[in-house]
């Protein structure tokens, strides 16, 4: 797997990495690491990653919508 981006949030890192032929990727948030995703997938859960992370920070409000 090769490193694509990696960041922190809340304390806590967030990775995306790709296979070296260029298809599957996997997110990485803490401890958490999902494999096997699509691109659509892995952009789909970094952003719930980072969302959850500021939402934890106090940076967002994340209580729903009424």
């Amino acid at each position: 797997m090769r490193t694509c981006y990696e960041t922190s949030v809340a304390g806590f890192p967030v990775k995306i990495e790709q296979d070296e032929r260029g298809g599957r990727f996997a997110v990485t948030y803490g401890q958490q690491v999902t494999r096997g995703l699509s691109y659509a997938e892995a952009a789909s859960e970094f952003g719930h990653c980072v969302f959850h992370g500021l939402a934890c920070e106090g940076l967002i409000d994340n209580s729903e919508e009424k």
